[in-house]
């Protein structure tokens, strides 16, 4: 195959080619490989905290093991009692929903302590589209680490100090 056409006086290949390498760089996607490091699950765990008996969280939210709400594969009912190898179970199908959210919605190259750092907020919040978008749009790291450290860190209005000091711990891990 030629590696161009001329059309109309136009070198179509060239063109081709030149707004493909535009696109590539409008396209990126971080690689589907990454997953969430033992230091990122360790953080997870230590600030979600196992609980083997389901209970409100500060939101009046149903939550047993690892922080895990109520969902089809896994409904979480008053007085639930679990075991420690069922939270773990919990965990990892939390933790693989989490992961392919952020794999989902960031466009940029991240490191692995990025990616670990944004599996743990997105455990915790669900996923923010300020967040990524001001990853996406490659914000300074001033900018993310303001918004970072300044939101999702209330419950009812109400500052959390465990949740200030989460988002800290996760913007130290998301510089490292």
């Amino acid at each position: 195959i030629e590696p161009y056409i001329i059309f109309g006086g136009i070198v179509l290949g060239l063109v081709l080619y030149g707004y493909g390498r535009y696109l590539s760089r409008k396209v990126k996607r971080m690689p589907a490989k990454l997953k969430t490091s033992s230091e990122g699950r360790s953080l997870i765990k230590f600030y979600e905290a196992l609980k083997l008996e389901s209970y409100e969280d500060p939101g009046g939210v149903l939550t047993i093991g690892y922080g895990h709400t109520s969902d089809k594969q896994y409904p979480v009912y008053p007085g639930q009692r679990i075991t420690e190898a069922q939270a773990d179970m919990m965990f990892e199908h939390d933790l693989r929903e989490a992961e392919a959210i952020v794999q989902r919605r960031v466009d940029v190259p991240i490191t692995g302590f990025q990616f670990d750092a944004l599996v743990s907020h997105v455990f915790n919040t669900g996923g923010s589209d300020g967040l990524f978008q001001r990853i996406n749009n490659d914000e300074s790291l001033e900018e993310i680490g303001r918004w970072w450290t300044t939101t999702y860190i209330t419950q009812n209005g109400i500052q959390l100090r465990g949740l200030k000091i989460r988002r800290e711990k996760e913007w130290q891990l998301y510089n490292k």
